[in-house]
C-alpha cells in the first residue's frame, strides 16, 4: 500500500510539472538538455558494461551504441533555436500570423524495449525534452544493470518533478493523459489508451537482390545487418529474396563473408538471456530439415540458409539470432508476388538494383520505408520508427511527435470576416459569390483529344526511320531508271 501511495504521489508531482507548463520555457528545455547530455557522458563507461553484460554486445558494439545515444541527445539539443522560438513567440503581438504553430503534447509516458534499452529511452527522452514534455519512463525490468544506470542518469541530470522512472504500468487514468510511447507492442489496455507512438516489432525486414545491382556490395550490407549486435536489431534483414540469375555468385560471396569474419563470429561472449538456447530458437533450427533447407555459410553461433520450398514459415516470419535465410526468385514480378501473398506492411524493404528495377519494386511492395542499394548503420540500433511518421535513420523519434498543432492567425491581407457575411442575407451578392464559385476548372494540361499519344508517336518514329529510306530509296532508283532509258532511247 506504501508503495502504490509513493507512485501515486509521484506521478501527481509529474502532472502538476506538466499542468504548470514547467518544460515551455526555451531556455529550460536548453538546460534539461545540456545536464542529462553531462549525466550521459559521465555513466558512459557503465553503459557500455552493461551493454556487453545485458545484451551479449561486443565491446566495439557497445561503443557504438552509446555514442549513437549521445550524438542523439546531442541533435535534439542543437534543433533549440532560442532566436528563431522567442521571434515566433511574439508573432501575434506584433500583427503576425503564426501557421505553423504547435504545443508539445504536456505528459509523455515511454515503455522502452529491452534491446539497446539506453538509447531508446534517451532517443525518446531527449526528442519528448525538445518539444516541452514532461515525462514517465516505465522501468519494469529491474534486475539488468542499464535500467540501474537510466535511473541513476535521470535522478541526477534531469528534474525530478518532471521526469520520473517507475517500474510498473501507470495506472490508465494517468495513461489517458499522456502520450503513449509503446516501442514493444504489447496487446494490452496501455496500447490503447489515449495517442501513442507505435513501434511495430512483429513487421518483417525485406532485402530484394536483383540481377542488376553490384552483388558483392549488397552480400556485405546484409551481411553486416544480421550479424551486428547478435542478430538483435530491429532492422536486421530477416530474409533475402535473391534473382536466380545471380544466385551462385551471391551464395559464393556469402560464404566469403563467413570466412573473412569467422574470428568475429567465434567470439565467445558472456550471453545472459540465453537466446541460442530458448525453445523457440531450438523449434526453428529444427526447421531447417523439414523445410528443405540447405545450409550456406555456419560459424560460431551464426548460420545462413538457402530455403527451397516456399511453404516454409521461415519465408514469412521475423527473424532472431544471427540466422540469414536466402530464397531465389526468378523475376521482380515473382518477388512481388510472394511478398504480398501475405498482405503485410513491410517495417523496412532493402532493395539492391538499378534505379528502374528499385523504383518498380518499391512501387508494389508496401513497406514503411525502402532503402536503395545501402543499409543505413543508423537504423541497426534502437526501436523501430513510430508507425504514421516517416523513418529517419538520423533520429528515430523528432519533435513534431511530440506536439500538436495549435495556430495563431490574425487579419492578414483579404479576408472573410463571419460578420461581412451576414450582411448578405438580404442581398443578392450571394447569388454572384455562387456564380464565381461555379466557375469551371482549369483545362487539365495534356493533349487533346485524337491527338498522337506515346505508341503513335512511336509508331511514326518507326516509319521514318525505317520505311522511309526505303522508299526514297525506290523513287530515286526508278527515277535513275527512267532518265536512263529516256536518253537511249533518244540516241
Amino acid at each position: 500500500m506504501a508503495q502504490t501511495e509513493r507512485l501515486d504521489a509521484a506521478l501527481a508531482s509529474v502532472q502538476s510539472a506538466a499542468i504548470d507548463g514547467r518544460m515551455r520555457n526555451v531556455r529550460t528545455r536548453q538546460k534539461q538538455l545540456v545536464s542529462l547530455f553531462k549525466s550521459l557522458t559521465k555513466h558512459a563507461s557503465s553503459f557500455i558494461d552493461a551493454l556487453q553484460k545485458d545484451n551479449s554486445l561486443t565491446k566495439e558494439e557497445a561503443n557504438i551504441v552509446v555514442s549513437a545515444m549521445l550524438v542523439e541527445v546531442r541533435q535534439h539539443y542543437d534543433n533549440i533555436d532560442f532566436k528563431k522560438e522567442l521571434a515566433q513567440e511574439y508573432n501575434v503581438r506584433w500583427g503576425k500570423s503564426w501557421t505553423g504553430r504547435r504545443v508539445a503534447v504536456p505528459l509523455v509516458y515511454i515503455i522502452s524495449q529491452d534491446f539497446t534499452k539506453g538509447f531508446n529511452v534517451f532517443s525518446a527522452l531527449s526528442a519528448a525534452i525538445e518539444a516541452g514534455s514532461c515525462c514517465v519512463v516505465e522501468l519494469s525490468n529491474l534486475s539488468d544493470q542499464i535500467t540501474t544506470i537510466i535511473r541513476q542518469v535521470m535522478e541526477a541530470g534531469l528534474d525530478n518533478e518532471a521526469f520520473l522512472t517507475i517500474p510498473s504500468r501507470a495506472p490508465d487514468s494517468f495513461l489517458e493523459q499522456c502520450l503513449l510511447v509503446d516501442q514493444i507492442h504489447k496487446s494490452s489496455g496501455a496500447s490503447i489508451v489515449g495517442r501513442s507512438l507505435i513501434s511495430k516489432t512483429s513487421g518483417r525486414i525485406v532485402a530484394i537482390v536483383d540481377r542488376t545491382t553490384q552483388v558483392e556490395n549488397a552480400v556485405k550490407e546484409i551481411f553486416a545487418s544480421r550479424m551486428q549486435y547478435g542478430g538483435q536489431s530491429n532492422y536486421a534483414v530477416d530474409q533475402v529474396f535473391v534473382n536466380e540469375f545471380v544466385a551462385h555468385e551471391f551464395l559464393a560471396a556469402l560464404r566469403k563473408q563467413f570466412s573473412i569474419h569467422a574470428e568475429a563470429l567465434d567470439q565467445i561472449v558472456n550471453d545472459t538471456h540465453a537466446r541460442d538456447d530458448r525453445p523457440e530458437k531450438q523449434s526453428l533450427h529444427s526447421k531447417f530439415d523439414t523445410d528443405h533447407c540447405e545450409v550456406i555459410g555456419s560459424q560460431g553461433n551464426a548460420r545462413a540458409v538457402l530455403v527451397n520450398s516456399r511453404s516454409s514459415q521461415l519465408l514469412h516470419e521475423k527473424i532472431e539470432g544471427r540466422l540469414l535465410v536466402v530464397h531465389k526468385i526468378t523475376s521482380l514480378d515473382d518477388v512481388i508476388d510472394l511478398i504480398l501473398s501475405r498482405d503485410e506492411m513491410l517495417n523496412a524493404l532493402f532493395t539492391f538494383a538499378d534505379g528502374p528495377e528499385a523504383k518498380y519494386l518499391s512501387q508494389f511492395i508496401p513497406s514503411a520505408v525502402t532503402f536503395v542499394n545501402h543499409i543505413p548503420a543508423e537504423l541497426l540500433i534502437g526501436p523501430t520508427g513510430p508507425t504514421g511518421y516517416p523513418v529517419r535513420p538520423d533520429l528515430r523519434y523528432v519533435r513534431e511527435m511530440f506536439e500538436e498543432p495549435s495556430p495563431q492567425i490574425v487579419p492578414e491581407g483579404k479576408i472573410h470576416a463571419a460578420s461581412n457575411v451576414w450582411k448578405l442575407r438580404n442581398t443578392s451578392r450571394s447569388a454572384a459569390i455562387l456564380a464565381h464559385a461555379s466557375a469551371p476548372l482549369r483545362p487539365i494540361d495534356q493533349a487533346a483529344a485524337g491527338a498522337w499519344g506515346f505508341f503513335e508517336t512511336g509508331v511514326l518514329l518507326g516509319a521514318a526511320v525505317y520505311i522511309l529510306p526505303v522508299i526514297l530509296g525506290t523513287i530515286a532508283g526508278a527515277t535513275y531508271t527512267g532518265v536512263w532509258a529516256y536518253r537511249r532511247i533518244l540516241s
